[in-house]
Order: structure tokens, then sequence, then C-alpha cells
């Protein structure tokens, strides 16, 4: 198994981690408020996980969101970036995003991304 090459986000309110799993999966935990302040890291965090993704060939990234219990419109448009890149790879390089959302109001927020990497997004 190849270690992951992705610092974890420890901010006071937000915190972002992975780990690698079995099976090729990666599992990402958010918690807190995914606001202005965690903006600039969960961006570069996203855009880390994707490459790392790639890099060690996951067949599935399962994003854990139930203890964020907040996400503003930007923050939310991170992951339609995430997502878009990862609609755009070759089918052959790409993975599923498994968001397990806690509440229905996470479920509501995170539904609109299973439409923009149709196929590859499963909202829990």
């Amino acid at each position: 198994m190849t270690s992951l090459e992705i610092a974890a986000i420890k901010q006071p309110g937000f915190s972002a981690d992975a780990q690698q799993g079995a099976a090729s999966a990666i599992t990402v935990h958010l918690a807190g408020a995914a606001d202005g302040l965690a903006h600039p890291h969960l961006d570069k965090y996203l855009k880390e996980l994707h490459r790392e993704a790639c890099r060690v060939g996951a067949a599935e990234v399962n994003v854990d969101v139930s203890a964020l219990h907040f996400i503003n419109s930007s923050c939310l448009m991170l992951f339609v970036a995430w997502l878009m890149c990862l609609r755009d790879l070759e089918a052959r390089k790409q993975y599923r995003v498994v968001l397990a959302a806690g509440t229905k109001q996470q479920r509501r927020a995170f539904d609109v991304l299973a439409n923009v990497a149709a196929g590859l997004v499963v909202i829990q």
C-alpha cells in the first residue's frame, strides 16, 4: 500500500484528514465549518486529494461530511471544481466519490454534486 502524500488540515474551527484504506480506497473526514476562513485550506486540500487519488490509482474516495456543521457556497464550489477535474479525466483514470452526509441539510447541499460528475458521485 502506498502512503498518501497529503497533509491534514488542523485549523481552529475546521479540519480535514485522509487515510488510505484497503482495496485502493481513500477515506476523508471533514469537520467544523467550511467558511471563508477555511476556503484557502480546503481549496489546496481538495487539489492535493485529487492528485493523490490519481497518483495511487484510487478506485474510490469516501468523504465523510457528517461532522461538517456548515459549508458556504464558495467552499461548495471547490467541490464542484474537484469533481469537474475528475469528470474530465480519461475514463480509465476516474475514481468514484462517495459523500456521506449526516443530515438532510447536508444531503441537499451536496445532492447537486452528483450532477457534476454523473455516474461518479454517490451521496449517502
